[in-house]
């Protein structure tokens, strides 16, 4: 399925679509805030805040999706754009792009998209690009994590998603998700007792379930599992 800006991420939730993989695309034509609208949204501090709260609540909603996110940048990122990058789980991008968090130039900051920001490319690299604003090139974007897959033109991103496809389409859906669940449940969490048990619950609990049951009686009979036979249309 697609995603472009502007679109609405419950719409995906709520299709649950098995453990097919959702792709995000940019087309990098975004245009930086004019004086007019800078002013319009410096107004009040109220109006600030609910305006965050909504975007928040965007990011918040796919950066929990249960299918793979898969970003396509066909262009350059900024700001808002370079946080939805963050929130994806795969980034593909076409080689001549850059990335760049501005915010300080204009007397603001990133916050909004921090928590995702410093999840996908870490504190040091946060750091230096929140404060510098620096213009990030495809190497760096690499370097640091941000960037999964380089190709050389937006007219070979099918390909990369329909590989990314066939290879989830050999995993479970149900697993997909629990995956991706466990990952956000565990990510910031120190090593102690009581996440040692829950790691340990949540397989118990999932070895429980109707795909496991599945997977494992089809190792035994030497075939493929029910969830290889559904193709996952791109």
């Amino acid at each position: 399925k697609m995603f472009c800006a502007g679109g609405d991420p419950k719409g995906f939730q709520a299709a649950q679509a098995g453990a097919g993989a959702i792709t995000a695309v940019g087309d990098g034509t975004g245009v930086p805030p004019t004086g007019k609208f800078i002013a319009e949204h410096s107004r009040s501090f109220g109006g600030n805040k609910q305006s965050a709260n909504h975007f928040a609540k965007i990011l918040y909603d796919w950066a929990t999706l249960p299918q793979f996110t898969i970003c396509l940048a066909q262009g350059s990122a900024l700001g808002g754009g370079f946080g939805f990058l963050c929130i994806c789980d795969m980034v593909v991008a076409v080689k001549m792009a850059k990335f760049v968090l501005s915010e300080v130039k204009l007397g603001v900051i990133p916050a909004t998209i921090s928590p995702y920001v410093i999840s996908k490319i870490g504190v040091a690299n946060a750091k230096q690009i929140f404060c510098t604003a620096e213009n990030i090139d495809m190497n760096r974007a690499k370097e640091m994590g941000l960037v999964q897959t380089v190709v050389d033109n937006a007219g070979l991103f099918p390909e990369v998603v329909k590989d990314v496809a066939s290879k989830i389409q050999q995993c479970a859906p149900g697993a997909v998700q629990e995956a991706k669940k466990t990952i956000l449940k565990v990510c910031y969490q120190q090593f102690s007792e009581s996440l040692i048990s829950w790691t340990a619950e949540e397989y118990a609990r999932i070895r429980k379930g109707e795909e496991a049951h599945q997977g494992m009686e089809a190792m035994k009979a030497k075939k493929r599992p029910p969830w290889m036979e559904k193709t996952i249309v791109v």
